[in-house]
């Protein structure tokens, strides 16, 4: 697929025998993830997807070859006071997802991606203007029958400023570390 300047090449295969296995090797060079107008990801890189009948395994690094965050409007959307809302009965919802569970066996996920930022992607909004550097390694974590999201680096602040009390501050170091699941 191209998209502007950018490719995303896909080729594998795929065996439908007894213990049916499929592969796929995702090929990206300058290509756009995601185009709107408060987020962009524009990428390069490679992932390798294995998916043996009970799990999903993917491995690969994606270099960010340009990015853009913008949190000026990060309050999200609410309901207007004039709309109600309504749900039919939860029983049938439920009845249905027990259905869809008893039918396909959950695979596990086993995730091991690396992240790099490459001193390109753009943090702005509620007075802060950064670019962002350094990388993260996303892996998954067996605990029990699920699969948990861990990451592990860091994201510094290659240069920035913040505007706050009437002053336009410098950012000479900035560093976010992760160091274990995301959702802690």
């Amino acid at each position: 697929a191209k998209a502007g300047d950018g490719e995303l090449r896909a080729e594998g295969g795929a065996t439908f025998d007894e213990s049916p296995h499929a592969t796929l090797r995702l090929i990206a060079t300058r290509f756009a993830v995601l185009q709107r107008v408060d987020r962009r990801a524009v990428v390069s890189g490679q992932i390798d997807v294995d998916l043996p009948a009970d799990s999903i395994d993917v491995r690969g690094h994606v270099d960010f070859d340009d990015g853009l965050i913008d949190i000026t409007r990060s309050d999200a959307p609410g309901i207007g006071d004039d709309v109600t809302v309504s749900r039919g009965p939860r029983q049938d919802a439920d009845a249905d997802a027990q259905a869809a569970g008893a039918r396909a066996p959950a695979r596990q996920l086993k995730l091991d991606l690396q992240l790099n930022l490459a001193d390109k992607v753009k943090l702005h909004g509620h007075g802060l203007e950064a670019t962002l550097g350094g990388g993260l390694r996303l892996t998954s974590a067996t605990a029990g029958s699920a699969s948990r999201l861990t990451a592990t680096g860091t994201v510094t602040v290659v240069k920035g400023t913040y505007a706050a009390y009437a002053q336009k501050l410098v950012i000479d170091r900035g560093a976010i570390r992760f160091l274990g699941p995301l959702d802690d």
